[in-house]
């Protein structure tokens, strides 16, 4: 059974996400003179997306609140799937 905190951590994942997706949107194809600033931007997204996630999983693991749903599995360089 889900519950109201992992709702809560998901959705700080999913904004932690999309302001990083947004940072990142922000990067010329070539640097200027603003790239260290946009670059710094990016950097401290990244960060709170990854804490977003470690938080996340972390509360899935020791709550157990998705007890009963396949488990999630993380690969190097492959998207995030559902295990059968």
């Amino acid at each position: 059974m889900l519950c109201a905190t992992w709702s809560e951590l998901v959705r700080r994942y999913r904004n932690a996400v999309g302001e990083y997706n947004e940072a990142v949107q922000g990067l010329g194809t070539e640097p200027d003179a603003g790239f260290d600033r946009v670059w710094e931007r990016v950097e401290t997204a990244r960060v709170h997306a990854t804490a977003a996630r470690s938080e996340l999983l972390d509360h899935e693991h020791k709550h157990g609140c998705l007890v009963g749903r396949a488990p999630v599995v993380a690969q190097p360089g492959v998207a995030l799937q559902p295990q059968a």
